[in-house]
This record gives structure tokens, C-alpha cells and sequence, in this order.
């Protein structure tokens, strides 16, 4: 999730208005104002049998998994030892605007690497973010046509996709200040039947596509199995569900509108967690860890991949004494330090199972913290994601540009290049 400085500015006057307008009772932001009124003991049932649902579908999703890895383990054996042993390589894709450019240039920049400890894997599961959850179906596809094609349509934005409403545009009645039509139209157009239908057939070998989105209504996140819903899209011809949950995630709030699935209102998957790795962690962080394979079955070796679109680390800025300056700043900060500590859990949830006795790695890439963009760039500027999907081919292509260790909050100039720590907080 990201917004240029001008739209930053648009975004922070328009959460001030709504506020204001909203302190007087009247209609407020960020939906259609003629929704039907629910109570909250209606949202919150709906709620838990959301919760409910989610629960059945995790526990099926371990399963699948469970039963992709014994199926490798059990063909391993089968030959003696010889080949690859079973690993379960995962890839995370983060929130960041047109900076998922970056992303899709690591991604292709990727499949040049040759040595098998580095080179890019078929993944086993994907998850996506906001601009990752557009990447993220190309990514679980896996092909090379498929990287190349997401890295085209990042490079190339059209001047259509995305127009800032006209006259007014911060007034409450507007349910966003842009309208992303014209992007959504696009994606749909390129992401067509034979697309989803890979999708499905992925989806069918036992991996896993999954979506971050936030339940505006319900206030909470929402983790949706895309590759459930491309089989459903397949069997109904109706791939509206697909793309929708796609397009909610992306939808940035105040900036896009959100998007109705079922009756509830979906927006960016950023606005809970920038990036997510499902797994029923409580129960993997037993003594001796929770196992979902079969008796006898060994854990293989597990790689978390993150890409970051974004910096890390927030430029100092000498913010200006006006409250649209310093609301964007206080933002953008928080988006910011949101996103450092997701990371930072994932790196200790690896070192925690590392403790366990498995094979349990963490790796990211993230955007140069020296990159700049102009302050007139606006949403999907072609300058600014061009450079930046360079940027990201050139560091996927060199396996030396993983890391393993993330910038604490409290510290937040650690160098990127140094795998350390501070020794106390008084340095």
C-alpha cells in the first residue's frame, strides 16, 4: 500500500474532512452512503461464522499441503535418495502501490539464477498483499511467459487506469477520492479464462494462492484461497468472486473504493498486515512441534521467500508544521513500521523452529532504501515503475541480494548490509 506525495496529501485531507463531517453525526467516508443499516449483533454473527469458515478451510489447506509434501517425500524414497529432497518453498509478496514493479522485476530477474540453492523454485504456496495480490497469480502460474507477462504490465501503466474524481473530490458523499475502473477493467481483460484455468490446475497439484484482504465491516483480515475460487470460476464460468477478491485487496483505502463481496465490504489487505504466512503456529511451536503429515513423514526443508515492494526504513524529512504534511508523514511511518514487524515476526518464527530441530529459513528482498521518487509522480507513474522493475531484475538476478536478517523499529539506520544488531540501545 502506497501513496505518492501528492496523493498522501489528498488522502490525509480527506480523512480530516471525514472526521469532521462525521463529528457532526453526518454521512461519513469510505462506503456507499445508502447501504442497508445492520446491527452489530448481525455483523458480529456474521463475523463468527466467517471465523468458522476460515478455521474448516485452514485446517484443509494443512491438509493439502501435508498430502503435496508425503507425495514428494514418498517418490524421494522411492528412488533411493537420488534427485531433490522434499522442500516447501513459499513465497510472501507485499503491499506497495505501483511499487509491486519492483517485485515483478525480481521475479523475472529470478529466473536467470542457475545454482539450485538459489534459483527460483515452483512454489508451493503464494501469498499476496494489496499490488502482491495482483503479482501473486502470475507467480503461482510460475511459467516464464507468466513473469514476463506481470512484468510487462507493471512497466507499462495506461493513462486510463486510474482518474481522480472530478470537482469535490474530498467531500463525504464520494466513496473514494479516485476510481480505479479503468485498471480493474484492464486486469480482468488480461488476466483472462485460460489464465484462471492454470490457476486451477495449480491449485489442483495441492499448492496454495492466498489473498490478504481487511473486512471493513467486520474489522478484520481476511485470508481467501484464490485457488478454490478459480476452480469455482471454472465450474460456474462466473469469475467475478476471482477478481473481486483481487481487486479489494489492491484497493487502497479512501483512495480506491472498496469492493462488496457477500454483502461486506472488502479494502486493502494492508491495512491489517502488509504480508502474512498462514500457519497454525501455536500449535507448530509445541515441544516437540505440531506436525500435519502422517506418521514417519519427516518435516522437509521449509524457505519462506518475501518480496518487499517498498523501503524499509523511513527517510529522515523535515516535516512541515501543517497538519496535511504531518498526518501523511504520521502514515506513512506507521505503514512503514507495520510492515518491519511483520517481517520481523516471520524472522523470529524461523529462528523458533530452527530451535526445534528443522530446516526452517527466512529470506527477503526489499527495495533500495536510496530510491527516490519525484514528488509530481502520481498513481502508476511508467518512469517510476520502470526504474524500479529494472532495479528489481538486476537484484534477482544476483542471489547475493537476499537477507536474512530485518531492521529492528527501534533501531531503524541498521544497515541493510550488516546481518547484526546494535549491542544496547544506548549506541
Amino acid at each position: 500500500m502506497r501513496c505518492s506525495k501528492r496523493c498522501t496529501t489528498k488522502c490525509a485531507m480527506a480523512l480530516a474532512v471525514c472526521a469532521a463531517f462525521s463529528s457532526f453525526g453526518l454521512s461519513g467516508c469510505g462506503g456507499p452512503a445508502k447501504r442497508a443499516p445492520r446491527s452489530a449483533e448481525e455483523l458480529a454473527a456474521d463475523r463468527e461464522k466467517i471465523l468458522d469458515r476460515i478455521v474448516s478451510r485452514r485446517s484443509d489447506m494443512l491438509e493439502s499441503v501435508a498430502a503435496r509434501i508425503e507425495a514428494e517425500h514418498a517418490a524421494y524414497a522411492a528412488s533411493g535418495g537420488r534427485g531433490e529432497a522434499p522442500v516447501l518453498d513459499i513465497l510472501i509478496l507485499s503491499g506497495g502501490g505501483d511499487f509491486g514493479a519492483f517485485g515483478a522485476g525480481v521475479l523475472h530477474g529470478w529466473g536467470q539464477v542457475e545454482d539450485p540453492e538459489w534459483k527460483r523454485p515452483e512454489f508451493d504456496a503464494v501469498t499476496g498483499v494489496s499490488t502482491g495480490a495482483l503479482i501473486a497469480p502470475y507467480a503461482f502460474i510460475g511459467t516464464d511467459e507468466a513473469y514476463a507477462e506481470i512484468l510487462t504490465f507493471y512497466e507499462n501503466p495506461q493513462q486510463n487506469w486510474v482518474r481522480m474524481r472530478p470537482g469535490l473530490f474530498f467531500l463525504p458523499k464520494n466513496v473514494s477520492l479516485a476510481d480505479p475502473s479503468g485498471l480493474w477493467k484492464f486486469l480482468q481483460e488480461k488476466f483472462d479464462a485460460a489464465h484462471i484455468a492454470e490457476v486451477a490446475d495449480a491449485a489442483r497439484d495441492n499448492r496454495q494462492l492466498l489473498i490478504g484482504t481487511t473486512s471493513v465491516d467486520l474489522g478484520m483480515m481476511r485470508i481467501w484461497d484464490l485457488g478454490r475460487e478459480s476452480r469455482a470460476a471454472e465450474e460456474t464460468g462466473d469469475p467475478g468472486t476471482f477478481f473481486n477478491i483481487m481487486k479489494a485487496s489492491a484497493s487502497i483505502p479512501g483512495a480506491f473504493p472498496p469492493i462488496d463481496i457477500d454483502g461486506h465490504l472488502y479494502a486493502d489487505g494492508g491495512a491489517t498486515m502488509n504480508m502474512f504466512f498462514p500457519a497454525q503456529r501455536r500449535r507448530l511451536l509445541e515441544d516437540p512441534p505440531g506436525t500435519p503429515f502422517s506418521e514417519g513423514v519427516p518435516w522437509p526443508k521449509v524457505r519462506l521467500w518475501a518480496i518487499v515492494n517498498n523501503k524499509l526504513i523511513v527517510r529522515p524529512e523535515n516535516t512541515q508544521l501543517k497538519w496535511t504534511s504531518i498526518v501523511g508523514r504520521s502514515l506513512g511511518t506507521a505503514i512503514r513500521s507495520n510492515l518491519v514487524l511483520a517481517m520481523r515476526d516471520l524472522e523470529t518464527y524461523a529462528h523458533a523452529m530452527r530451535n526445534k530441530g528443522i530446516d526452517f529459513e527466512f529470506r527477503f528482498i526489499a527495495m533500495p532504501n536510496d530510491f527516490e521518487v519525484s514528488p509530481d509522480a502520481g498513481f502508476f507513474d511508467k518512469d517510476t515503475m520502470t526504474r524500479l522493475g529494472d532495479i528489481g531484475e538486476a537484484l534477482g538476478a544476483d542471489p547475493s541480494n537476499w537477507r536474512t536478517r530485518v531492521p529492528s523499529p527501534e533501531w531503524p539506520y541498521q544497515l541493510l548490509d550488516r546481518d547484526v544488531e546494535p549491542a544496547s540501545d544506548e549506541q
